[in-house]
Order: C-alpha cells, then sequence, then structure tokens
C-alpha cells in the first residue's frame, strides 16, 4: 500500500484552488469584470507561491505577464500563427495592453534523431 504524503495532499489541493480561481477569472473576464479577473489572479499566484509549487500551465501560458489579466481568446487576447521560414510560431497579443509574446510551436526539418541513429546503428551492425 502505497501512504500519500501530507505535502503531497497539500500540492494537489493547492493546484486545484489555483485552477478554481483561473476558472472564476475567466469567467469574470467573460462578463466584462477585468479588474476583479486581475485580483483573482493575483490570489492564485500568491497561493502558489505560499504553497511553494510550481508554475501550473494555466498561469504561464494563459495570463499576460505585462498587465496580469486571463487571456481569453477572442476577447481580451489575439491568437495567430506565424510562418518564418522553418519555423512556426505562435503569437498571443493581449487586446488590453497589446504585449506580445511568441512561442515556438515547430520547426521543419528537424526531427529527434532517434530513426537516423537507429539507421547508423544498423548499417555499423551489418558491417562487423
Amino acid at each position: 500500500m502505497a501512504r500519500t504524503r501530507l505535502k503531497d495532499i497539500v500540492r494537489d489541493i493547492g493546484y486545484q484552488g489555483i485552477r478554481i480561481l483561473f476558472d472564476e477569472a475567466v469567467r469574470l473576464t467573460r462578463e466584462g469584470r477585468v479588474e476583479e479577473a486581475r485580483q483573482l489572479i493575483k490570489d492564485a499566484e500568491e497561493l502558489r507561491k505560499r504553497i511553494k509549487l510550481r508554475k501550473p500551465f494555466v498561469l504561464r501560458r494563459m495570463v499576460c505577464k505585462n498587465c496580469g489579466a486571463p487571456l481569453v481568446p477572442g476577447l481580451t487576447a489575439t491568437y495567430r500563427l506565424r510562418r518564418d521560414g522553418r519555423v512556426t510560431r505562435l503569437v498571443v497579443t493581449c487586446t488590453i495592453c497589446g504585449y506580445k509574446r511568441r512561442f515556438i510551436l515547430r520547426v521543419k526539418g528537424r526531427h529527434s534523431g532517434t530513426e537516423s541513429e537507429k539507421a547508423k546503428r544498423d548499417s555499423s551492425a551489418k558491417k562487423s
């Protein structure tokens, strides 16, 4: 029987609380109450720091780093895909403050190398 440690339980409850606060902030943003939503995001960040948790995905990607507003597609954020040669980027623009964030999604022509390494190993095994 695996025993759950108190630390794991606190971590799980902390992540659930952060998720609930973020969902409520998104709901408030959809109603047009952005300032209250920002306060909920600040509360979620404070909870995260107090419990000493790693920043969850929703606080990393779905919150504007400049103004702290939740990024709701079509309401407080614009999402675009930009191709520049081999690189495809996601550009997220906050419609409140205009801050832009760029995330690399895909690099064409670059692969993990597992197939080529297998081919090299197979060809060297055949030679010997």
